[in-house]
């Protein structure tokens, strides 16, 4: 792991040309594994493939932990004591309860962290450009000083864990009981992770995926230390960093 941090910490960081302007945080981090990108929505840049020298571990449906960096993917937060009505309007359902999310029929998903706070995730398969649309109608319908937004998308890293051995190796880093049998999906956990503040979700996976699934969120600052943390943990299960095209095909 140290040369590791050493490669990360030199003045000679690797770039990668011609990205668009809003990218990942973790832009040279996926660049120093090898990683090509393509533009993603309007004005953002996703990882689509890493190259197999730059691998930690072969990346495998039964086995092992998988991670996979989906910061350029869509997310908003809506605050206020008119939230609920204003989710009412654009046909989102509102979880019943604190720590509980919702999945919706274009597999996005609602997350309420506060009793008028929700999280707005898009779907893994995302094309960057259509999220939200009926609820960014409402908002622009809506009295803002009842219910507003909050800029996740800019203060909110989201990073995807899946893999048999996902529980295990949370086990050492977080408190909670993440494991399959005792975290149900749509089950959320605002918890301490490897000493940093964390949103972790168990999102949904298809009827034919027996691979766990958990989306990881905190703040973007953190969103390297957060990183290198999980790399370091995930050596033990022979962890390897994925695209999001090669984890939709496993979940």
């Amino acid at each position: 792991m140290t040369s590791v941090n050493n490669t990360y910490s030199s003045n000679k960081l690797p770039r990668t040309s011609r990205l668009a302007l809003r990218r990942s945080q973790l832009e040279r981090r996926l660049s120093a594994l090898g990683a090509s990108f393509a533009p993603f929505g309007k004005d953002s840049s996703l990882a689509i493939s890493f190259k197999k020298s730059a691998r930690r571990g072969a990346v495998r449906a039964n086995t092992g932990v998988l991670l996979c960096d989906l910061s350029p993917l869509s997310r908003i937060g809506l605050k206020g004591t008119a939230m609920p009505a204003l989710l009412k309007s654009a046909e989102i359902a509102l979880p019943t309860k604190v720590n509980e999310a919702s999945q919706h029929k274009d597999h996005s998903l609602c997350l309420r962290i506060a009793v008028n706070e929700v999280l707005l995730l898009s779907a893994l398969a995302s094309d960057g450009e259509t999220d939200f649309r009926t609820l960014h109608k409402a908002l622009s319908e809506y009295d803002r000083r009842s219910c507003w937004t909050v800029p996740y998308q800019d203060s909110f890293c989201w990073l995807a864990l899946a893999g048999a051995r996902v529980g295990e190796m949370f086990a050492k880093l977080c408190a909670v009981d993440l494991d399959e049998g005792s975290f149900a999906p749509l089950m959320i956990a605002q918890t301490s992770l490897a000493r940093l503040g964390a949103v972790i979700v168990r999102a949904p996976t298809s009827r034919g995926s027996r691979l766990p699934l958990f989306y990881l969120l905190c703040d973007n600052a953190s969103s390297g230390y957060l990183w290198d943390c999980l790399v370091d943990a995930m050596e033990e299960w022979r962890g390897a960093v994925v695209s999001r095209g090669e984890l939709l095909k496993l979940v």
